[in-house]
């Protein structure tokens, strides 16, 4: 599922979104997102959506969404701040979650 679209996109000029749109990037509530999410398309969150129809959001909202969800379906997940050297700024966030008793790690991408 495809549910946020990464603000670099939007930021670099690849995608044209409202300028209004903009402000979804400050919403921080995993609920108000969902909300917001539905708002812009109500099909099940297991569909995926074209890029107008998906939340504005950046690494961190890809981090929590995911780590919501998997916390949702009783799989423990914690969210983890890091570094990158391939992109400015250099702090990345990626997701730590337990699968078949083993701590695995997510950027949230995947």
């Amino acid at each position: 599922m495809v549910l946020v679209l990464v603000d670099f996109f939007v930021n670099m000029g690849m995608i044209k979104l409202p300028p209004e749109r903009c402000q979804e990037v400050s919403v921080r509530k995993i609920s108000d997102k969902i909300q917001r999410l539905m708002e812009l398309d109500d099909r099940p969150l297991t569909e995926s959506r074209s890029f107008g129809k998906r939340l504005l959001g950046n690494c961190r909202d890809l981090s929590l969404m995911l780590c919501a969800a998997l916390r949702n379906h009783g799989i423990p997940a914690r969210v983890r701040s890091g570094f990158a050297t391939f992109f400015d700024p250099k702090s990345y966030l990626i997701i730590g979650y337990v699968s078949i008793g083993q701590v695995m790690n997510s950027d949230g991408s995947e």
